[in-house]
């Protein structure tokens, strides 16, 4: 009987295939470590961005002046004696009066209190989500609620990484021992399938970035809270992650054999340019909710989102926070692969051989 070569026995092809997997499981890994040790440098990045994506700028001049205060400044302008016209923060009249006299608009007391033990910045106000209009004030938002505040869902989106990397990549890898010539739809239907998993997790770091850390405004006491409050809506904004996957999806094509690292960097970025607006509206309708300090329910779905989102912003609106996006990003392309790739050079999966013991 004939012996077949080595690489046409379909034993050493099993052993290959298990072989690389492995190898490419122990390298999604290796990367996972080495990105939460440097998630110091970057997290704070994707943490501003996230805030600037759910900063809706609709909601600006939509809370106005709180009731109760709006009652005391018409009881105040009723009981003097000047004939004034109170405006609010809206610009629109209180109380109007014969005289065209104006006053500033002022706050009571306890308002002003609560937005200082808050944290509140610009125009936003206790127990409401924050609509930061420019970095600066997002940074100064984030900074009153402690350092931490730049890491808030940093442990949620590094599980959420880990796991769906990982189970994506057993997925395709098996669909394409069975159907290798359809590389594009086994990598398709992994990613989405992953995703729709892990999806859960992907909306608590939105819900946690979103709400205020300091403890008397928090939306969420603790994660059973927000599980127990979440467990009707945990699938919100799911239906984004089909778009996404099918940009994805495309990414794995490559025109050349060998990519330099400058046009590598350039290709992922300009990947995660066109899956951010789909990013901006998955959060936006992952963070509403009835619930004080999250966005109120406005979206229908995410098709209704993003043409909200274009009529009121346009195109800014869906790219709020990319160019603090695109900083966390190179930071983690220029740092993370090439740590990982090193710090793996003794690991024996890798084929690493001690030259000493040949």
């Amino acid at each position: 009987m004939e012996k077949l070569p080595i690489e046409k026995d379909p034993r050493y092809k099993i052993l290959l295939s298990n072989y690389s997997l492995k190898v490419q499981s122990q390298s999604k890994m290796d990367l996972w470590k080495v990105s939460g040790l440097f998630s110091f440098f970057f997290a704070p990045f994707y943490t501003v961005a996230a805030s600037m994506q759910m900063s809706v700028k609709a909601h600006e001049n939509l809370y106005g002046t709180p009731q109760r205060d709006r009652d005391a400044l018409k009881m105040f302008a009723e009981k003097t004696d000047k004939k004034k016209m109170l405006e609010n923060s809206e610009g629109k009249s209180l109380v109007k009066s014969d005289s065209n006299a104006n006053i500033k608009v002022f706050e009571s007391k306890r308002t002003k209190k609560l937005k200082k033990l808050a944290g509140s910045v610009g125009k936003n106000a206790p127990y409401r989500a924050p609509v930061y209009q420019t970095y600066g004030e997002c940074i100064r938002g984030l900074y009153k609620q402690g350092v931490l505040g730049f890491y808030k869902g940093n442990l949620y989106r590094h599980h959420y990484m880990l796991s769906t990397s990982l189970l994506q990549l057993n997925i395709a890898h098996r669909l394409e021992d069975r159907i290798g010539s359809f590389r594009f739809f086994c990598h398709l239907f992994a990613g989405i399938t992953a995703d729709t998993l892990f999806h859960p997790l992907h909306l608590i770091e939105s819900r946690y970035i979103l709400q205020n850390r300091i403890p008397a405004f928090t939306s969420y006491k603790s994660l059973y809270t927000l599980a127990l409050a979440t467990r009707f809506d945990v699938y919100q904004g799911v239906a984004c992650h089909i778009p996404k996957n099918v940009i994805l999806a495309f990414g794995y094509f490559s025109i050349f054999t060998a990519m330099s690292p400058t046009m590598f960097l350039i290709k992922e970025l300009a990947i995660q340019a066109l899956i951010y607006p789909i990013i901006t509206v998955m959060r936006r309708i992952e963070a509403q909710t009835d619930r004080a300090g999250m966005i109120p329910q406005r979206y229908i779905n995410a098709r209704h989102c993003l043409g909200l989102t274009w009529r009121e912003e346009g195109i800014r609106g869906l790219y709020r926070g990319f160019t603090s996006f695109s900083i966390g990003m190179t930071l983690f392309l220029a740092l993370v692969p090439l740590t990982a790739y090193l710090g793996s050079l003794n690991n024996p999966v890798m084929g690493f051989r001690d030259p000493d013991e040949e």
